[in-house]
């Protein structure tokens, strides 16, 4: 503001500020606060003084409100809280009162002061029962796990408390606990909850809290809820065995023991190996590829993880396989037939040659073992070693050169297949022992006496064939007329002599011309188109 002040001659002036400042709300200083009275106390009586700050000394002034309604007591300006009417009637263990301040600008509460009648008491309130829905609760819960807290208030704040649960049915007892200090529902410490072994799956808790004088209850119902668990097998490892063989075989079912709490789910099995498959509802064992032992890649021993699933969780075990070898391939010789020759002379010990023979089987069934059947020699003349060497066993004086000896030799395998091939041995005159025929290379031609006879033969044949060629030729003069003859040779259709055809060939035939020539008749070289078309009609 300017003022101006002025005596008619002269005037000052000057500046006035006012600086307005915003009002500090007062403040509560011992509240909130809770105070016991006794039920004895006298109308007047001073139970509680309020005490609060204001930044401007401002005039405080105090009003209040009461739970419950028509409280004993007033608050006076000074901030005193007094018993303002007989305590005698009072049945509520106590009141909260809601105090307010006031500086003349700005409200300031409620904050509360709780007055308690320790003479009196009232029962414990459960403030979260009923429930409106079941609490559940899924087996296989953690043991201890909490299931519920049950809440509760006591004007009483002194009282101690005790809660307990009894069950309905009472089976439940063994299923949970109650924490009788707290209030807190657990599933039991020490027994599992499981679903397919419960008769009863809902169980009633009726719930009590006692403060030693009076006590309040409530109930809520508790369903325990069925949870798909994993099968499982009851053992980690099985064994199976089987022949090898061809994709398809079958190496039978283990003892599969599946354990699966929840009783009604169906089962299939899956294998996690190359070489096998497994019957998805039997565990049946199948070959999956063809398995031969006899190849060095596959081994004898398979172990493979099975699978088992209910749907949705799986359990897995381990099954070694042991795959039989199986004697499957017979030995055989390299040839079908050796002949090996050898001098009447040689001496004991002379190797004639060697019908070595081969067996793809590996392992046991892989050995083989020679032998000479020489019952119609009359005796053991040859022997053969176990690499399938033939060597004289004893003089071969009694045979004459030139004889042909013929034997058998089989070969047999440790599982018993056998393989056998014909020997011819020519004895020879010479003491020179003569190069046999192994299996290293073949025989030749001419060394089989049975290609000497066969071909001896042949040449005979065509020998007199060339003979009666020469004979013709010399007999018709020429190739030609041989063919002409030929012709005449072959027969023909024959035509009715009443037909019209045939009068008409013989008028032909006595009408062609015919000539003589070097002691030889011959015909009309228009005769042979004309016979043609005869044997063509």
């Amino acid at each position: 503001m300017t003022i101006s002040c002025d005596d008619t001659k002269d005037t000052v002036t000057s500046t006035f500020r006012v600086y307005i400042l915003r009002n500090s709300a007062p403040v509560f200083t011992n509240l909130q606060a809770s105070v016991s009275v006794s039920t004895t106390a006298t109308v007047g009586t001073n139970v509680y003084t309020v005490t609060s700050f204001d930044a401007e000394n401002d005039q405080l002034f105090y009003n209040m409100s009461c739970i419950p309604d028509h409280c004993p007591f007033t608050i006076f300006q000074s901030g005193d809280v007094r018993v303002s009417s007989d305590l005698h009637d009072v049945n509520v263990t106590g009141y909260d009162l809601y105090i307010y301040v006031y500086d003349g600008i700005t409200l300031v509460g409620p904050k509360t002061l709780t007055v308690i009648f320790p003479s009196l008491n009232s029962a414990p309130v459960i403030i979260n029962l009923p429930l409106m829905s079941d609490v559940i609760v899924a087996e296989n819960a953690p043991l201890g796990s909490s299931v519920f807290q049950v809440s509760y208030t006591d004007r009483n704040i002194g009282d101690s408390h005790v809660i307990t649960a009894s069950f309905t049915p009472t089976s439940g007892s063994s299923l949970y606990s109650m924490n009788t200090s707290s209030g807190l529902i657990s599933t039991s410490p020490t027994v599992n909850i499981n679903y397919e072994t419960l008769s009863v799956t809902s169980y009633l808790i009726h719930v009590m809290v006692y403060d030693g004088i009076a006590y309040t209850t409530s109930s809520l119902t508790v369903t325990i809820a069925d949870v798909n668990e994993a099968p499982s097998f009851s053992k980690n490892l099985y064994y199976a065995n089987g022949d090898e063989g061809s994709a398809g075989t079958s190496f039978g079912t283990p003892s599969f023991d599946v354990n699966d709490p929840d009783a009604l789910s169906t089962h299939t099995y899956s294998i996690g190996c190359p070489e096998f498959d497994i019957e998805k509802n039997t565990g049946e064992l199948i070959l999956a590829v063809d398995y031969d032992l006899d190849k060095s890649t596959n081994p004898s021993n398979v172990t493979c993880v099975v699978t088992v699933s209910d749907g949705d969780l799986i359990g897995t075990a381990t099954v070694a396989i042991t795959i039989n070898d199986v004697n499957d391939n017979a030995p055989f010789f390299g040839l079908p037939s050796y002949t090996f020759y050898v001098s009447r002379t040689s001496a004991h010990g002379t190797q004639l040659g060697s019908i070595s023979a081969t067996d793809r089987d590996a392992g046991e069934y892989g050995g083989i073992t020679y032998a000479l059947d020489q019952a119609v020699l009359g005796s053991e003349y040859f022997s053969v070693d176990s690499t399938g060497g033939v060597y004289v066993k004893q003089s071969l004086d009694s045979f004459s050169a030139g004889q042909a000896l013929s034997l058998t030799a089989t070969v047999t395998d440790t599982g018993g297949l056998t393989d056998s091939v014909a020997i011819t041995i020519v004895i020879i005159e010479t003491t020179t022992v003569a190069i046999p025929t192994t299996t290293d290379r073949h025989i030749r031609f001419l060394e089989d006496p049975r290609n000497v006879a066969w071909l001896s033969a042949s040449c005979a044949v065509f020998g007199g064939l060339g003979l009666f060629i020469i004979y013709l030729v010399a007999r018709y003069g020429s190739i030609a007329q041989l063919k002409k003859w030929c012709r005449r040779s072959r027969p023909s259709k024959t035509v009715p002599r009443d037909s019209q055809t045939f009068r008409d060939v013989e008028r032909n035939n006595r009408t062609k011309p015919e000539w003589r020539g070097n002691d030889r008749k011959y015909r009309s070289l228009h005769e042979q188109p004309w016979t043609t078309s005869i044997q063509m009609n």
